[in-house]
């Protein structure tokens, strides 16, 4: 059992309630996205573009992307899941 709910069961929570539309909105790290820093950044995606949740991925139209890069789910406006910040850290960032 894990301490954290994870990305995948939030999902699939939120698929069976019949929620999983444009309400919900996923942020995801992406390298191919860069901020004026240089540093990689992040996208969102909305709940109704995901077409299939598997067991360490959900696909979309554009891409295949594993929830590890998923670091925070709305859902109207109000924060569902947020990653740890013990995971949220990257080689670009240093810990305070």
């Amino acid at each position: 059992m894990t301490q954290f709910p994870r990305v995948r069961d939030v999902l699939n929570k939120l698929k069976t309630l019949g929620q999983l539309d444009h309400d919900v909105v996923l942020l995801v790290r992406d390298r191919a996205i860069m901020n004026v820093l240089g540093v990689p950044g992040a996208r969102e995606i909305h709940g109704d573009a995901i077409r299939l949740i598997r067991k360490r991925e959900f696909e979309t139209d554009e891409a295949t992307i594993p929830f590890y890069k998923v670091t925070v789910i709305w859902w109207k406006g109000e924060r569902l899941w947020e990653r740890p910040q013990a995971f949220k850290l990257t080689k670009w960032e240093t810990v305070p």
